[in-house]
């Protein structure tokens, strides 16, 4: 009797050392569809996310923040220079009022070489201050169905603690993400017998004259 009671004694206590234990667990892409498991963190967050990667390009990905802004949770976007080409979702999500910031390599440390050519090559994101991502994978279609790639999902406090740490020091030496001017496409010049119609209509004039005209144009 006193046996099986240091047994279940044992097993009430080794319970409650593993729901204080940090969880921690791995993805691979190809192979565990890790796009769709992002999308899940950032559908689930309440508060806040906080998310600095070196390329998003991946347009799924880009909408669930968007989503996640538009329901209220506080999203902030941390992306290398790279992301603002014409592939990075920069535009999409400042255009949908996501806050984004791009690292600023000018205000960054030197490198080995003594150059300020150095890259935000982080890919991690801390949701609700409670949870982190991270590891190698980049926010793009190719990362998630191409390459070989690794991420941990951990609720690790001291781990939290060290990646808000790093987060907040980006901050400080990002800049506000600039949209793009977009062009502003000029209007056809109405071509032939549209052309005289036109300068007739505008100028009533002859249609010898409006002919001439349109032939100027």
């Amino acid at each position: 009797m006193k046996k099986r009671m240091a047994g279940v004694l044992f097993f009430l206590a080794l319970s409650v050392i593993l729901r204080v234990q940090p969880e921690c667990r791995s993805l691979f892409s190809p192979r565990d569809d890790v796009s769709t498991k992002l999308i899940e963190l950032i559908k689930h967050a309440q508060t806040s996310i906080d998310v600095a990667v070196y390329m998003l390009t991946a347009k799924p990905l880009a909408q669930a923040l968007i989503d996640a802004h538009n329901r209220g949770v506080k999203v902030t976007v941390i992306v290398d220079p790279i992301s603002c080409d014409k592939f990075g979702k920069g535009d999409f999500l400042a255009e949908n009022n996501v806050v984004v910031k791009v690292f600023d390599q000018s205000k960054a440390h030197k490198n080995f070489f003594g150059s300020d050519d150095v890259l935000m090559h982080h890919k991690f994101a801390i949701f609700d201050n409670t949870v982190v991502w991270t590891g190698s994978f980049n926010w793009t279609k190719s990362a998630n169905e191409k390459h070989r790639e690794n991420v941990i999902v951990t609720d690790d406090k001291n781990i939290i603690t060290d990646y808000r740490k790093e987060f907040a020091q980006l901050l400080k030496i990002s800049k506000p993400f600039r949209a793009k001017a977009k062009a502003v496409r000029e209007p056809e010049r109405p071509q032939g017998q549209q052309a005289i119609k036109a300068n007739m209509t505008k100028n009533n004039a002859h249609p010898a004259l409006a002919q001439a005209a349109a032939l100027q144009q």
